[in-house]
């Protein structure tokens, strides 16, 4: 046996070779690689986690994004002359807080975030220190909320409201999204479910799977801001932005508002600034693929219309733009602003705000209080028909440079009002038979009447057909009792008798200019009145404006020749003649300034050495002052003109003296434009004063208003006398006596 201590009778078994019973050592040895490889792999493999690549793990942590955000510039002011703020940006502050702020309960992951933020890379691992800035971050977190409270002055309850909408709106969003990326997902692994065994087997070997689809997408409005109160006070603003540390997630944003604090003062002049349409906006990225030079953006304004449009250029501000770095979580870490914001130019107006409101109250009371007598028609008793103007304006220029004082218009609309309309307050301006958004200053195009006789004389004066001092007689009509007849023919049954041109203007004598009109032609008429400015724009700088209508021989036919009747209603501003009572004061204008163009303004002339302040602007057109013109009527004819301007007002017999103020010159001419179908009378009375130191042109149009005499001109001298207290004229001691019988 081979247990036995000898064997005698076997022989020795040959040696195997070498057997790892042999070497009890080396098999040691192997059983220790065998579990040390595999640890000293995962150690390495942990010092390549830790040291050597953490930054690919940290990264997602770490990263931050920049984003350039845009920040608000104020409009320009516009003022009046008298230093009336007339529209001006109102500042408007809103409060926005993150939404992990506001969230409740509050995000556990962001919670955890925000703490480890705080804390070294040793204090991290200590889990009491992680919960103890936990509970920090929670107590700052209740305090934020209390001290909103306090300095906005509202309460809690009235916050926690805001802060649900606030977090029902983003949650509702989240769980639409979620909802259709989970259902994207099952319809994906529906889809997969039928593919063979082995295909589904070397998808899940080699495809890595979708760890992110087992947490909700984090959606842009989670990491965001949003607007909690608006409408904030300028000082609760300061509190907050002097304590951040109270406020740790709030974001003060600021806006502006467009305020036109006199309301429908001058709206039509004033005009609006209304959001830029998204349109606009596309249209200028294309046009400026570079960046818009502008910066406009969604919901800045541009001018609608008035000094609002003509001067956007100026009034707008320019945005300026903000760098702002935020983490992960979309908390601001830091900010910089790399280009101010410019706010935008005052623009000062030539008008006189108590002026122009004086004369838009007198145009109120004419349009709404008591019927104005109409003697253009009478009752069947003789007495005179009561009339009510539906719409009226009133212009007063300075003669010398164009400078616009007053530019009233009635009816008008509010402003204010017109930027957030009711459905109610809209209807009522759309339903209203007078169109309150339409200027009777720039935009009414009406016949003027006898105003126009003014351009008739001139023509005939230029001429060398008409004698200012040749005795004309005026039997009440030209040929046909019939026809062509005078206004006092009409109701009294008798002419003028022996007139001059001064009397036949005062008097407004019709047969005069039908004589007239038939030894001139219509032809020199037409061309003085466009010479005169008529049947173009005036250039004033405001948009909207309307040119008016002369008739000329191409809108008869030019095989065809004026017909008689015609030109002689022409002479006297009936026929298709049309005029705007700018265009009327521009007139009156140069007959006071001698002959000299004059180009009406809404901004003050300022020469190079007035200084202005750094943000207010007196912005001047193109045009020069009426005495730097060339004079394009002759001092001859403009003294015959003015005989017969002065007389109007001053004589009994003149159709104005209505308009007389004792101790004042004044000059001007009526005018009583029919329309026809039944309806009242245009009134007008225009002139200059002083008529013996021209200083100002005015203009006064009612219309459907009646008699030019009996409407227009005592509203005129409203007007006028309104200036006397305002300053802008002195009567002389002495009434001024008639000059001329």
């Amino acid at each position: 046996m081979r247990n036995s201590l000898f064997q005698s009778w076997k022989e020795p078994t040959p040696d195997p070779g070498w057997s790892i019973d042999a070497a009890p050592r080396a098999r040691l040895w192997m059983v220790y690689a065998a579990f040390a490889t595999p640890i000293l792999l995962i150690a390495l493999r942990l010092v390549w986690l830790q040291i050597l690549i953490p930054d690919r793990f940290l990264a997602a942590w770490t990263k931050t994004t920049e984003t350039f955000e845009s920040i608000p510039a104020t409009d320009g002011r516009i003022l009046s002359s008298d230093g009336q703020v007339l529209a001006f940006d109102q500042p408007r502050y809103s409060i926005h807080v993150h939404y992990r702020w506001l969230e409740e309960p509050v995000n556990a992951d962001w919670l955890k975030a925000r703490a480890r933020d705080r804390l070294t890379r040793s204090e991290r691992k200590d889990a009491a220190k992680i919960a103890a800035a936990q509970a920090l971050i929670l107590e700052e977190r209740d305090a934020l909320w209390q001290s909103l409270a306090q300095v906005t002055n509202h309460s809690p309850d009235q916050l926690a409201l805001k802060r649900q909408s606030i977090q029902r709106k983003v949650e509702a969003m989240s769980q639409s999204v979620n909802a259709r990326r989970l259902a994207k997902a099952t319809s994906l692994a529906t889809d997969r479910s039928g593919d063979p065994l082995l295909t589904r087997l070397w998808k899940e070997l080699s495809t890595a799977p979708d760890r992110s689809s087992s947490r909700p997408i984090v959606l842009r409005e989670e990491l965001e801001t949003h607007a909690v109160l608006n409408d904030v006070a300028l000082d609760q603003i300061a509190m907050i932005e002097a304590l951040p540390s109270r406020f740790p997630g709030v974001e003060i944003r600021s806006s502006s508002e467009r305020v036109y604090p006199l309301g429908d003062l001058a709206p039509h002049v004033i005009g609006l600034r209304s959001p830029v349409e998204a349109a606009e906006i596309t249209r200028r990225k294309e046009r400026f693929p570079g960046g818009d030079p502008l910066a406009l953006e969604a919901g800045d304004r541009h001018g609608e219309s008035g000094i609002e449009r003509a001067y956007d250029s100026q009034l707008r501000g320019l945005r300026g733009l903000r760098r702002v770095v935020r983490d992960h979580a979309g908390e601001i870490i830091e900010q910089s602003v790399v280009r101010p914001p410019r706010n935008g130019a005052d623009v000062t107006l030539s008008l006189d705000s108590m002026l122009q409101r004086t004369a838009e109250r007198l145009l109120d009371e004419a349009l709404d209080g008591d019927p104005l007598e109409d003697s253009s028609e009478a009752t069947l008793d003789g007495s005179p028909e009561l009339v009510i103007p539906s719409a009226g304006s009133v212009v007063v220029l300075d003669l010398r440079s164009g400078e616009t004082l007053v530019a009233a218009s009635s009816p008008r609309f509010d402003l204010q009002a017109r930027q957030h309309p009711t459905k109610d307050q809209w209807n009522r301006w759309t339903k209203d038979t007078r169109h309150p958004f339409i200027s009777r200053v720039t935009q009414a195009s009406v016949p003027p009447g006898s105003i126009f006789k003014i351009v008739t004389a001139i023509a005939g004066l230029e001429q060398g057909v008409l004698s200012p001092d040749q005795l004309f007689h005026c039997q009440g009509y030209l040929k046909d009792p019939e026809h062509d007849r005078c206004f006092v023919y009409r109701h009294f049954g008798h002419g003028h008798g022996d007139v001059t041109l001064s009397s036949a203007i005062s008097q407004s004598c019709n047969v005069y200019f039908f004589d007239l009109a038939g030894k001139i032609g219509p032809q020199p008429i037409e061309a003085w009145a466009r010479r005169l400015g008529f049947g173009s724009l005036t250039g004033i700088d405001i948009g909207g404006e309307e040119a008016g209508n002369i008739p000329s021989r191409s809108q008869q036919g030019r095989s065809q020749r004026w017909h008689p009747g015609t030109a002689r209603q022409f002479a006297i501003g009936q026929a298709d003649l049309t005029v705007t009572p700018l265009q009327v004061a521009r007139l009156m204008g140069i007959i006071g300034n001698g002959g000299h163009p004059v180009v009406p303004r809404l901004t003050p002339l300022q020469t190079e050495s007035e200084s202005a302040s750094p943000n207010s602007i007196q912005l001047a057109s193109a045009s020069t002052p009426a005495n730097a013109s060339e004079r394009i009527v002759s001092e001859r004819t403009l003294t015959a003109i003015r005989d017969g301007l002065e007389l109007t007002v001053e004589s009994p017999q003149g159709t104005g003296h209505k308009a007389q103020i004792p101790g004042l010159l004044i000059a001007g001419k009526t005018g009583t434009a029919e329309v026809g179908r039944d309806k009242p009378d245009h009134a007008w009375f225009a002139g200059y004063v002083p008529a013996d130191r021209p200083r100002y042109a005015f203009a006064v149009f009612l219309e459907h208003g009646g008699s030019g005499g009996k409407a227009a001109a005592p509203l005129a001298r409203q007007v006028i006398m309104a200036m006397i207290e305002a300053d802008l004229l002195t009567p002389s001691r002495a009434p001024v006596s008639s000059r001329r019988k």
